[in-house]
């Protein structure tokens, strides 16, 4: 089974570059969270030190990144609609709904 069969070349050269780009992006923005961690480890050994259980660090750590997902996602549909009408606006009619 051809999924691709009629598809223009250079529509699938601008897929596999948006693919290309959103690898690149989650590589830095999962090493930005690993250097962040790894800065932390002195804040994570005071909490420690202080009584904080296994379970508290790991749901201070999982909250820190739920927010950060909510975030780029709000700010990902955001650009993705504002996107999807500017190109309705360049051309309605070869877009499909």
């Amino acid at each position: 089974m051809n999924t691709t069969k009629g598809v223009p070349p250079a529509l699938r050269l601008l897929l596999a570059g948006s693919v290309l780009v959103l690898v690149v992006a989650a590589i830095n923005v999962a090493n930005l969270l690993a250097v962040r961690a790894h800065e932390s480890r002195g804040a994570t050994w005071l909490r420690r030190a202080l009584g904080a259980s296994t379970g508290h660090l790991l749901a201070h750590a999982l909250a820190e990144v739920g927010v950060l997902l909510l975030l780029g996602a709000a700010v990902g549909l955001g650009l993705a609609t504002l996107s999807l009408d500017a190109l309705m606006a360049l051309n309605p009619v070869a877009m499909p709904e």
